[in-house]
């Protein structure tokens, strides 16, 4: 239950922030494009969901494959 109430504060928080800069779309569908990248290739999901491999490291790859890319705001 902690994890949907958290979820729910960052996708209200998303949301909001996508809304005030009138780019909910944009947003929606970076986001989509996100899930897809992340869990089409078997070998990329389980290298985010991974627990052994640092937080830190899976930011510095989200980062570079994704900053250029898709809206500050996904």
């Amino acid at each position: 239950m902690l994890d949907e109430t958290i979820a729910r504060r960052y996708a209200t928080a998303i949301f909001t922030l996508a809304q005030e800069r009138d780019a909910v779309e944009r947003v929606r569908r970076d986001l989509h494009a996100i899930l897809e990248a992340t869990t089409a290739d078997d070998g990329v999901r389980r290298f985010f969901l991974s627990p052994v491999i640092d937080r830190k490291e899976k930011a510095r790859v989200f980062t570079e494959a994704f900053a250029d890319r898709v809206d500050e705001v996904a």
